[in-house]
């Protein structure tokens, strides 16, 4: 009687600990995607948006109208206040397609390691909304992804910028030639 009772303890006792085991697992997983910092690694055939504003919120709804499509937006922007102004503005459906994602433009492991830019079908670099530099950190944002994808010239990737002022043009043409990439300029 006294060894039925001690396994019976001892079995409420593991059995609770693997119970609290697990869900500060998934607690920690959901944490992770709120505040942006989950890793997606098998993401293909996506559309990358790199800064939110008003702009990103656009083209993430018009590319999400495609039933199969997948966004993922990186911003280094508070992750709450973003993901909060989405469900506003996208649908649920939408939503659940939607990949934040917390990073820097203008750090290259951000990049590199958080976007699946080999795999990816479009780039829409915009910058953050009323960010200092915005110009600037848009052209290096594009030397780190001409970077990450390495030899992955099979499947031609198209850029898209925006810029706040016209005059850069001329140095997005450049780019263009040095890349052999197409670009495409989104004006505000």
């Amino acid at each position: 009687s006294f060894i039925f009772l001690f396994s019976l303890i001892g079995t409420v006792l593991v059995g609770g600990l693997l119970i609290t085991t697990l869900s500060n697992i998934v607690q920690q997983r959901k944490e992770d995607i709120d505040l942006g910092l989950a890793e997606y690694k098998k993401l293909e055939g996506h559309t990358v948006i790199i800064g939110f504003g008003d702009y990103a919120t656009h083209i993430a709804k018009n590319a999400l109208k495609d039933e199969k499509a997948i966004v993922a937006l990186m911003t280094n922007q508070n992750m709450l206040k973003v993901r909060s102004r989405l469900r506003v503005e996208l649908l649920d459906s939408y939503i659940d397609r939607l990949y934040l994602i917390s990073g820097e433009m203008t750090t290259e492991a951000d990049i590199a390691e958080k976007l699946c830019l080999p795999k990816a079908k479009d780039v829409y670099v915009l910058g953050e909304a009323k960010e200092f530099g915005v110009d600037s950190k848009c052209i290096e944002c594009v030397k780190f992804i001409s970077k990450a994808r390495g030899e992955n010239e099979d499947k031609e990737l198209v850029y898209y910028l925006l810029y706040t002022a016209i005059k850069k043009m001329c140095q997005v043409m450049a780019y263009d030639n040095a890349y052999s990439t197409t670009f495409q300029i989104l004006c505000p």
